[in-house]
Parts: C-alpha cells; sequence; structure tokens
C-alpha cells in the first residue's frame, strides 16, 4: 500500500466514508497547503459546484476578517475509477470531462447550464 493510499484509508475511516464506487465524486479541499485535506462526498457536479462554491466563499470572507496571515489553498473535484491509479489499479483522479476538455474549460469555469448538462448525460 503506497503512502497516499494508506492516507486515504485512514481519512475513509476517520470521516466514516463507505469505500468508492468508480464514478463516484468528492471534493478535495486543502485549507492551507501543505495540510491534510478536508473531504466531502458528493453526489453530483451540481453537489460539488455548490461545496467548492461555499469554501472559496469561506476563504474570502477569513481573508477579509484578517483570520489567517496568508493564504495557499486548493480546491479540486475528483471522480474514482477503476484505473486512474498509476498502477492502473481503481484510485482518485482529478475530475474531467471531454466535451468540457474540448472546450477549454476547467471544472471552477463552468456554468450551471454546463454543469447540469454534464450531470445528465452522467446519469446523475
Amino acid at each position: 500500500m503506497s503512502t497516499i493510499q494508506a492516507i486515504q484509508a485512514v481519512t475513509r475511516r476517520e470521516q466514516g466514508f463507505p469505500e468508492p464506487k468508480p464514478g463516484d465524486l468528492r471534493v478535495v479541499h486543502f485549507p492551507q497547503v501543505p495540510c491534510r485535506p478536508f473531504i466531502v462526498p458528493v453526489a453530483s457536479l451540481a453537489q460539488a459546484k455548490l461545496v467548492c462554491d461555499v469554501l472559496a466563499d469561506y476563504d474570502l470572507f477569513q481573508f477579509a476578517a484578517r483570520i489567517k496571515p496568508d493564504y495557499c489553498n486548493a480546491t479540486t473535484v475528483e471522480a474514482y475509477g477503476e484505473d486512474y491509479s498509476e498502477d492502473g489499479k481503481p484510485g482518485w483522479c482529478d475530475w474531467f470531462d471531454d466535451s468540457s476538455w474540448e472546450s477549454g474549460k476547467e471544472f471552477a469555469e463552468l456554468n450551471a447550464h454546463d454543469i447540469a448538462e454534464i450531470d445528465r448525460r452522467m446519469g446523475r
């Protein structure tokens, strides 16, 4: 088991997450890099967008209120797949969609219509 897999297993146990299935989505937020991430399982890209927006707004609030002296944070949406890890085993990777990838849009740039269309295509 790699170090990353061990950390993921501990995180799942600590946060009470079920074992992931192919197609599952999650938001991974690092409030201050480097640190352990805050992970939120989501049922759809629409939910992922909402969680990402809330986390971004919260970080902006903390910055404006001078709660933290500096910021180096990161948030990403990940998908679980059968062969997403480097060794060809099931694992998590950054979410992507072929149609949005071809248009050059990153997840943060997708609008509500784009997200609803992708969720529909994914059966969510």
